[in-house]
């Protein structure tokens, strides 16, 4: 099962009409088996806007703490913020598929790969 999520120019499609989010980076899933792709781009919300928990910090910054700082002395006075850190990771990455393969059309192009992928 390959999928190709190529980053496209968000310049393009922020026009006053459009249903997506201005200013969003924008993407096209592609299944590379028959090169079919989703019909309109798919807005991301980047990590850098992405709130961790208490801390009032954006997940990029805790990532960077979580993989330089905690992980290189894991002291258990910062377990709290690290499982956070983890939790909203988990939770943004399923934010992200489902705004991928949420929708209609890349739905079933994920959900026929998927099924084809075992046959």
């Amino acid at each position: 099962m390959q999928f190709i999520i190529k980053h496209i120019d968000s310049e393009q499609y922020d026009q006053p009409n459009a249903k997506l989010p201005a200013g969003k980076p924008k993407f096209i899933v592609t299944r590379a088996s028959d090169n079919r792709n989703s019909e309109s781009p798919i807005a991301l919300t980047p990590p850098d806007e992405v709130i961790v928990g208490e801390t009032r910090s954006n997940l990029v910054r805790e990532l960077t703490w979580y993989f330089e700082d905690y992980l290189e002395i894991p002291l258990n006075t910062y377990k709290k913020r690290a499982d956070m850190v983890v939790a909203t990771l988990k939770q943004w990455g399923m934010d992200m598929f489902d705004a991928l393969f949420g929708d209609r059309i890349t739905g079933r192009m994920y959900d026929e790969t998927w099924i084809t992928s075992f046959v």
